[in-house]
């Protein structure tokens, strides 16, 4: 697996990640990483959790994409938690071919219990469209369900997504280490992927991941922008 990084990009983010850790916000109350949507999840598979209510994300991803005629791709997305349990993300990517923009959308329907894993329903590209090509793709809807266990060490997410482009099966599982590290590994309708991310602070996670379009790099910080209600 081998990684061609953009460094200046990357190390732009953590910069603004370790001031904002400064900043009088409010500490993040759903501490876990995004997916590549930029939806709370694995590494492409959204779990069942969603940012809090005035929580904020922003987000990096480097693909070091192995297809013909492709360099990389780098992608930025920020997620917002609003009203009960919803969260949505807006993200632009660039790479040799032009520039996708993004929209994404998440609500928990259900929150876990000791008997049951919370439930949520969504929609990946709600909105996409390639700037260059004019072009944009369907929307995938998708439902999961997460449940943790070993004293919320083991996560596992059970679900599916029934788009035209992704249809099938979603099953993921991540185990933290001493709260610090965490390993995550999928299958993603079509795919295995797996990977290790890194809580490097409150809300800021670092994370590589390897998949059979090329490796990932990540990086993500989350902090509340509201203070919650009492």
């Amino acid at each position: 697996m081998k990684y061609r990084i953009r460094l200046s990009p990357l190390l732009l983010l953590i910069a603004l990640c370790l001031t904002a850790v400064r900043l009088p916000a409010e500490e993040a109350t759903v501490d876990s990483p995004p997916a590549l949507s930029g939806l709370t999840g694995l590494i492409r598979v959204p779990t069942a959790e969603v940012l809090s209510n005035g929580e904020l994300r922003l987000g990096y991803n480097h693909i070091d994409d192995e297809s013909p005629g492709m360099a990389g791709t780098v992608a930025y997305d920020i997620g917002l938690g609003f009203l009960p349990k919803v969260e949505g993300v807006l993200g632009i990517g660039n790479d040799t071919i032009g520039r996708d923009l993004t929209a994404h959308g998440k609500w928990q329907v259900r929150e876990e219990s000791d008997d049951a894993p919370a439930v949520a329903i969504g929609l990946t590209d709600i909105k996409r469209r390639d700037i260059k090509s004019s072009g944009s793709l369907d929307p995938t809807p998708f439902v999961v369900a997460t449940k943790q266990f070993d004293n919320e060490r083991l996560a596992l997410t059970l679900g599916a997504a029934f788009g035209p482009a992704h249809s099938g099966v979603l099953v993921g599982a991540s185990y933290r280490i001493q709260s610090r590290v965490e390993l995550q590994a999928e299958y993603d309708t079509d795919r295995v992927n797996a990977g290790v991310a890194w809580r490097a602070a409150n809300g800021l996670w670092l994370r590589v991941a390897d998949t059979d379009i090329g490796g990932i790099i990540s990086a993500s910080y989350q902090f509340l922008i509201t203070r919650p209600r009492q």
